[in-house]
């Protein structure tokens, strides 16, 4: 029990000692109360705004021009290693970010990249594992919403799921198979090899190589 409050006071120590690293910034507002200048927030685990420096996970790194966010901003975990970086348009009471955002895992290495036009999601996305390996890749429309195909990967980077998306909504697999075999019998066969290939790929992510349709699917391309 002595060690275990040894260890938790050496815990908070440690954080109590990153939050004194965090950069400090005038953090200063004008008379109409617009903030001005370079401004450092601080977060909990949350990302609710937190002073005290026990509950701190995360901080903020940004510059105002009458109240609007200036060039990147830039999130970092306690440690001081980069945890996202963006351009934002507004941080209050919604953030809008424009352009490309990135968010990194704690040992560097990219975690997500995606497009955002004025604070929607839209394009390519793509996740990564610690380790770089790519782990997803998914598409949104001008709506932010999934539109396409949605590809989940295994950890040695090779394609183990797909999903097609249609405006946020999941295209059943069955209507992925009918418009292969139409494909197929309407003899557009690059287009049917393209989506058996996809059919299989969606049944062995699903359900395992072993299942009933995976054959049926293979048969089309050999």
């Amino acid at each position: 029990m002595k060690r275990l409050s040894l260890l938790c006071v050496f815990c908070l120590a440690c954080a109590f000692a990153m939050a004194q690293n965090i950069p400090q910034n005038p953090n200063k507002t004008d008379k109409k109360k617009r903030r001005q200048g370079a401004w450092t927030l601080t977060y909990n685990k949350d990302w609710a705004e937190t002073k005290q420096k026990d509950s701190i996970a995360f901080y903020r790194v940004l510059a105002y021009v009458d109240d609007k966010p200036q060039g990147i901003t830039t999130d970092y975990y306690l440690s001081g290693k980069k945890q996202w970086e963006a351009r934002l348009t507004a941080d209050r009471p919604k953030e809008i970010a424009e352009g490309k955002a990135t968010w990194y895992h704690e040992n560097g290495q990219v975690m997500t990249e995606a497009f955002f036009v004025q604070g929607v999601r839209v394009g390519k996305e793509v996740a990564y594992l610690p380790d770089g390996t790519i782990a997803k890749i998914v598409y949104y429309n001008q709506q932010g919403q999934k539109h396409g195909k949605e590809f989940t990967f295994d950890e040695a980077g090779k394609p183990s799921n797909l999903t097609y998306y249609e405006n946020d909504s999941i295209i059943p697999l069955q209507t992925i198979w009918n418009n292969a075999v139409a494909s197929y019998e309407a003899q557009r066969y690059a287009q049917a090899d393209t989506l058996f290939q996809e059919v299989y790929l969606m049944f062995k992510g699903r359900f395992g190589q072993d299942h009933e349709n995976c054959p049926p699917a293979l048969s089309y391309l050999w």
